[in-house]
C-alpha cells in the first residue's frame, strides 16, 4: 500500500541518520500486520542489529527465511545474523541454502571465511 511503502520510506531515513530507535517504531507495526514479507523482515531485523537487540535480530530473521517470498539473500542476511549471535551451525545451513544464488557469491565466501574464522576461535583452548 502507499501508506505502507512511505512508512518503510520514512524507516529507512531515519535508519539512515542513525535514529534506528524511531526507525523501528515505523517498522514494527507493519511487520507484525505483513508477517510474510520477508523484506520488511529483514528490514526490522537489521534495524533491531544496529540498536544492539541482536536476539530480536535473530528472530526477524528467522521469520524472514520462513517467509514464502523472497530469494536467497534473506538466507544469506539470516547466515549473518546467525554468526553475529554466534550460532554457527545455523549460520553453516544457510550458507548453503544462499550458494544457490550465484550472483551472492562473493558475499556468501566473505561471511563463510568469517564463519570459519570463528570457528578456528571455538576449538582453539
Amino acid at each position: 500500500t502507499c501508506a505502507g511503502e512511505r512508512a518503510v520510506a520514512a524507516a529507512t531515513g531515519l535508519s539512515r541518520k542513525g535514529q534506528h530507535a524511531a526507525a523501528l517504531i515505523r517498522l514494527t507495526p507493519l511487520a507484525e500486520s505483513h508477517p510474510d514479507n520477508s523484506s520488511l523482515r529483514i528490514l526490522t531485523a537489521y534495524t533491531k542489529l544496529q540498536i544492539g537487540n541482536l536476539l530480536g535480530a535473530f528472530d526477524d530473521a528467522e521469520k524472514a527465511e520462513a517467509a514464502k517470498n523472497g530469494n536467497h539473500y534473506k538466507c544469506l542476511f539470516f547466515a549473518k545474523v546467525a554468526l553475529v549471535t554466534n550460532d554457527l551451525e545455523t549460520c553453516r545451513r544457510e550458507l548453503r541454502h544462499a550458494e544457490g544464488d550465484p550472483s551472492l557469491k562473493q558475499e556468501v565466501a566473505a561471511v563463510r571465511k568469517q564463519l570459519e574464522s570463528k570457528e578456528k576461535q571455538t576449538r582453539t583452548p
